[in-house]
């Protein structure tokens, strides 16, 4: 017998206790049969999976004063003597340009050496899958692809569908840690593709800072070679006054040979800075060394990936009663609720 919960605005803490009791003994049995099949599904028919990472920083400071990285920053009154990535890693590694080269790799799997793109991409005609959500998304995604779209096409998009979801990323705003890595079915491969990750991030980073070194040299080329002119004008210009005024007595003589020494002054010491600004800009272009600290290098966890398996199937225990204590209340409300 349900027993009102709600009664003229009062809620029964008692009748709501009972009534929470009677969902769950009368769906008792159907959830241990839906907890077998989870667990069967779990222990048994669930290939297992390995999560490896990778950690490193990425707030390395220049130590050497005459960096062109310092002196530019000097210019533009930066206050940070940090050296930035300039680019966001998490958005990296969602771009078509890390996907395509992480993929199109070879890798050592099972003993033999494959591209991850025949690996992962092998399967793209599948349909059927013990996971019903993975059914429909492998129907949605048949019927989805281009009439002209390749096979090989098809393989490299689920290839890089299966790693975009695969990869993990996380970073301490503070101490600038990142930590990279990826979860896999197959323990090695799992490694492989995380030293990858980490490969192609230092060298997308050495690659930036090289273009920005090789920007910031022919702006400094173009500036220098201005001053360079004006120098030489400004030279010209006092050599002239010199030749035709050779008694300099009058004060206003004086007072323009004077600015002229300024103005030649000047442009001596812009001169002289822009061009040790482009020596180092020059060694900043071809410089390798990357503003990323590898921590530590790829290893496997410990743990297997997806969360405690305590909290896992209590999560699953709430979940499952939640909904059947809601499709209760809602069947029966109207001798639950007395208005």
């Amino acid at each position: 017998m349900n027993k009102p919960i709600i009664d003229h605005q009062y809620v029964n803490v008692g009748h709501l206790f009972s009534f929470i009791t009677n969902v769950i003994t009368k769906y008792l049995r159907t959830f241990l049969y839906v907890l077998s099949i989870y667990l069967v599904y779990v222990f048994i028919i669930k290939t297992p999976t390995y999560f490896s990472s990778a950690s490193f920083y990425t707030n390395y400071k220049e130590s050497n004063s005459l960096s062109s990285f310092r002196i530019l920053s000097t210019l533009t009154d930066s206050k940070s003597d940090t050296n930035d990535l300039g680019f966001s890693i998490e958005t990296y590694l969602t771009s078509e340009f890390f996907l395509n080269e992480i993929v199109q790799k070879k890798y050592i799997i099972n003993g033999n050496e494959e591209l991850l793109v025949d690996y992962w991409g092998k399967n793209y005609k599948r349909i059927l899958s013990v996971n019903p959500i993975t059914i429909v998304q492998n129907i949605d995604r048949r019927f989805s692809f281009r009439n002209n779209l390749s096979g090989e096409e098809k393989k490299l998009f689920v290839a890089k569908g299966i790693l975009k979801t695969a990869v993990y990323h996380s970073e301490d705003d503070n101490s600038h840690l990142h930590v990279v890595g990826i979860v896999a079915n197959d323990l090695e491969l799992a490694n492989q593709i995380t030293e990858n990750i980490v490969t192609s991030i230092i060298n997308y980073s050495t690659y930036i800072t090289n273009i920005k070194a090789k920007e910031k040299a022919e702006f400094v080329q173009e500036r220098l070679s201005q001053i360079e002119t004006n120098l030489e004008n400004a030279e010209n210009e006092k050599l002239l006054f010199v030749e035709n005024n050779k008694n300099l007595l009058s004060p206003s003589l004086i007072l323009k040979r004077d600015r002229m020494n300024r103005k030649i002054l000047l442009h001596s010491q812009v001169y002289a800075s822009l061009s040790e600004q482009l020596e180092m800009a020059k060694i900043d272009e071809k410089n390798n060394t990357s503003s990323i600290y590898l921590l530590d290098k790829s290893n496997l966890s410990a743990y297997k990936p997806g969360g405690s398996f305590l909290v896992n199937l209590l999560k699953f225990c709430i979940m499952f009663f939640g909904v059947l204590i809601v499709f209760e209340a809602y069947k029966k409300r109207d001798l639950l609720i007395l208005k």
